[in-house]
């Protein structure tokens, strides 16, 4: 199983350099997956590798109602991170990717062209982080099996929504294909635990999710107006203004507005930051 893990990943982004090579943009996927991967890896890892421990443990004990809670737990703590992520890199994509990169023959087109496609792999976020806790869940079950047969199929879809979409949508499409591949995955991936664990507290997981996207909804409204506002910035200075500002207000209106919904996941985050605080 672990070989087949391996060339599902390997052979996913060896389409996406075929393709994006076929219209000389390599590069600015690149640098465009790079700017996605950092709040999924500063995050989303995190929270599967505080997680799993427990996970195991609860498995191992013959637990399975503490099991489901736990990974309820991961998969709304994973959405409430997920989405306000997504918001800012979607709406702060250009101001982003001109701080970091625009120098040199890196000019304004080509960072209109990086920001574009970084919101086509933000708005995937969700997805590709339910997908990668719930195959540290099977992982933690002893499960290597469904998670190989997972990233199989990840692999046939991403490559039918590759060709398909970049046919259309030029690379692009390519970034969205990965979106797309791991909405359906996590989708099927949900499908299979529940499979296991009979349930997994589903309707706790959309209420949740409603008031994490009613919260997300109002972060775009402000993030849209301050950019709107503000714009994107001509210089260093202007564009870190930029962002700071309206990641800031955004932010901020995000977590009023889940404090406001009395979202669960807003008092677990605290928690989990301040404990992850105090640990040496």
């Amino acid at each position: 199983p672990m070989l087949v893990l391996v060339a599902a990943s390997v052979g996913v982004q060896a389409v996406a350099y075929l393709i994006s090579t076929s219209f000389n943009a390599a590069p600015q996927l690149y640098y465009a997956f790079t700017i996605f991967s950092l709040p999924y890896g500063v995050f989303v890892v995190a929270i599967a590798t505080a997680l799993m421990p427990e996970l195991s443990e609860k498995y191992s004990r013959g637990d399975t109602e503490g099991y489901r809670d736990t990974l309820s737990f991961g998969l709304r703590l994973v959405a409430f991170v997920a989405i306000p992520s997504t918001v800012g890199l979607v709406v702060l994509a250009e101001p982003t990717i001109a701080l970091l990169y625009e120098r040199g023959e890196f000019g304004p087109q080509a960072t209109q062209e990086v920001a574009a496609l970084l919101v086509a792999y933000s708005v995937g976020l969700l997805g590709y982080s339910a997908y990668f806790l719930l195959v540290r869940a099977f992982y933690s079950r002893q499960n290597t099996m469904t998670p190989a047969l997972l990233n199989v199929v990840l692999f046939a879809v991403y490559v039918a929504l590759a060709y398909g979409l970049s046919r259309l949508l030029g690379v692009i499409g390519v970034a969205l294909a990965l979106s797309g591949a791991n909405a359906v995955l996590a989708l099927v991936g949900l499908a299979a635990m529940r499979r296991e664990t009979k349930r997994l507290d589903g309707r706790r997981l959309l209420r949740s999710l409603a008031k994490i996207l009613a919260a997300g909804a109002a972060m775009y409204v402000v993030a849209w107006g301050g950019t709107t506002l503000l714009g994107v910035g001509s210089g260093l200075l202007e564009r870190l203004l930029v962002i700071a500002v309206v990641g800031g207000a955004s932010l901020a209106a995000y977590l009023g507005v889940a404090f406001l919904l009395r979202t669960e996941e807003l008092s677990s985050a605290v928690a989990l930051l301040r404990r992850r605080g105090t640990e040496p």
